[in-house]
C-alpha cells in the first residue's frame, strides 16, 4: 500500500492508496488555579464541600463523527473545605480521609472516562449516562445542572448517572457536570461548576486514523 502524508495545523492527515483517513484529535487541559472551587459536594443532610480542582485531562475530539471522549484524567481534589457559608469550620476526620487529595476519577461516582460525548454545537459537547436517553439540563432561576430524561422511560442503569457540558472557546475548556442516582433519594449530589480549564502549550498531539472499516494510529509532533 502507498502512504502519503500531508500537514494541516493540529492534524496530519494520511493518504492510503489515493484516500484520505479521517484525523481525531487529543489535546491535555490544565485545569486553571484562579481561586475558583467548582467541585462542589451536596449531601442530602446538609453538608456541602468544594474544593479547587488540580491537574490535567486529555479531550478526543472527532469533528468528522461529531464526538468526544475523555482520556487521562489526572485530576484531584486540592483543599477541601466546607462551602459558604461554613466556610469556617473544620471537616471532620472522615470527611478529611474521604476528600482531601483525593483523585477526582475516585471521588466522582461515575466513569467519565466510558461516557462518549456528543457534539450539539460546534463548541459544545455534551455527555450523558451510562443509561440511555438521559441529557444535560438546565432549569430558569436555578444555577445548578440537573440531569434531564425523556417522560417516556428510559434504559436506566442502577447507580450514579452523569450529565456533562464542555463548552470549547479557543484553548479555553469549561466543564460543568451533574451525577446523582436519579431513581434513589435521599442521596448526595457531585457537581462541577464552571471549571475552567487551558490547553497545555505545545501539547503532543495523538492522531486516530480510520479508512476502510480498520483503525490505523499515527503519532505527529508537538505544536508549533
Amino acid at each position: 500500500m502507498n502512504f502519503k502524508f500531508a500537514k494541516v495545523p493540529g492534524f496530519v492527515v494520511v493518504l492510503l492508496a489515493g484516500q484520505a483517513l479521517v484525523a481525531a484529535e487529543v489535546r491535555t487541559y490544565q485545569f486553571v488555579g484562579d481561586g475558583s472551587r467548582p467541585f462542589l459536594y451536596d449531601s442530602s443532610w446538609g453538608l456541602q464541600i468544594d474544593a479547587p480542582l488540580v491537574g490535567t485531562f486529555d479531550l478526543v475530539t472527532d469533528p468528522v463523527a461529531g464526538t468526544a471522549q475523555l482520556t487521562s484524567i489526572n485530576t484531584y481534589l486540592g483543599e477541601p473545605a466546607k462551602a459558604p457559608p461554613r466556610q469556617n469550620e473544620p471537616l471532620s476526620a472522615s470527611d478529611r480521609a474521604y476528600f482531601v487529595n483525593k483523585p477526582l476519577t475516585t471521588v466522582w461516582r461515575t466513569n467519565l472516562i466510558a461516557l462518549t460525548g456528543h457534539f450539539i454545537a460546534p463548541d459544545l459537547i455534551e455527555f450523558a449516562g451510562p443509561s440511555a436517553g438521559l441529557y444535560y439540563k438546565r432549569i430558569p432561576n436555578y444555577d445548578r445542572p440537573v440531569i434531564g430524561y425523556p417522560s417516556g422511560g428510559f434504559n436506566y442503569i442502577p447507580g450514579y448517572n452523569t450529565a456533562m457540558q464542555i463548552a470549547l472557546d479557543g484553548d479555553q475548556a469549561t466543564i460543568n457536570a451533574v451525577s446523582t442516582d436519579i431513581v434513589v433519594n435521599d442521596i448526595p449530589f457531585y457537581y462541577l461548576l464552571n471549571a475552567r480549564a487551558t490547553v497545555v502549550p505545545e501539547p503532543s498531539v495523538a492522531i486516530l486514523l480510520v479508512g476502510f472499516g480498520v483503525p490505523f494510529y499515527a503519532l505527529c509532533g508537538r505544536r508549533r
